[in-house]
């Protein structure tokens, strides 16, 4: 009889940045903003991969804190080589307080004119990233930032990314670390939010997640002429128009539940779960 596989659940590690970085690589052609935001990367498709790689490598060097919380399951035949990783993110307290202050008031400002769309993304990155739109960044991050004010002002956590390796999917892993955020969140009684992919959107339903949106992106409308007419030189008029039509855009859900809830009766679960504490402790 086979015996069955040691699975471990535990913090990141510096050392596991490139093997969750090559995990992350595999999700690149679901990953619907970085699609949008980057129309010239089958131009650059060196600069688009590095690009797509800036938010993991950021959240995997931001070491624990009362505010995030980076973890990874390994197993016995993967020898601690992570097989799955997930960054949960605790929206809590006078800090969270002030960036929502921050938002309303750079958002009050670009809707009375005073602040320009285009000072919500980088030129740096514009010159860095060939693959980048830079106009289309700034649209996006406007969007993101209406999407915030408009469901996630209340203190919450937010799952921000999930990942499992192709070769370890359907092993329970992607539940294991979900599991770990939601039963934190309901010791403090408070909402769990994410935004979903397609695929995705299955795993969370099953654990109770509800839809209340979906993600929001800029339309054709509003890119400027000019730079309408940029990207069109370069693309076509008709790849630009089809790249605004987003068909299947990510599922905005939220988690409402408490430590009573059956999600939470698996034994062997929980004892992965409470083995790794979130220390929230904060002055």
């Amino acid at each position: 009889m086979k015996e069955k596989e040691a699975t471990t659940l535990r913090p990141t590690t510096p050392t596991d940045l490139p093997t969750i970085l090559e995990i992350h690589r595999h999700s690149l052609p679901l990953h619907t903003h970085a699609l949008f935001t980057n129309p010239f990367r089958h131009l650059h498709p060196t600069s688009y991969a590095l690009f797509t790689l800036v938010s993991p490598t950021n959240k995997l060097s931001t070491p624990p804190s009362p505010h995030s919380q980076s973890l990874t399951i390994t197993t016995t035949s993967s020898k601690d080589t992570p097989t799955s990783w997930a960054f949960w993110r605790r929206s809590t307290g006078p800090l969270h307080s002030s960036k929502i202050q921050q938002y309303k008031t750079t958002a009050s400002s670009i809707a009375s004119g005073q602040t320009p769309i285009s000072s919500l993304a980088k030129k740096e990155e514009a010159i860095k990233y060939k693959s980048l739109s830079l106009p289309r960044s700034s649209l996006c991050n406007l969007h993101t930032l209406r999407d915030t004010l408009k469901y996630f002002t209340s203190e919450h956590y937010y799952l921000s990314h999930l990942l499992v390796h192709p070769d370890h999917k359907r092993k329970g892993f992607g539940t294991i670390l979900t599991l770990w955020g939601l039963y934190h969140a309901a010791k403090e009684g408070l909402p769990v939010f994410l935004t979903a992919s397609t695929e995705g959107e299955g795993l969370y339903k099953k654990l109770g997640f509800r839809v209340i949106g979906e993600k929001s992106f800029p339309s054709i409308e509003e890119l400027s002429e000019e730079d309408r007419e940029r990207e069109e030189e370069v693309l076509g008029k008709e790849v630009v128009e089809e790249q605004f039509r987003i068909v299947e855009k990510p599922k905005i859900m939220v988690w409402e539940g408490t430590v009573e809830d059956e999600i939470f009766k698996d034994e062997e679960v929980m004892r992965m779960i409470l083995a790794v504490p979130w220390d929230i402790q904060e002055v």
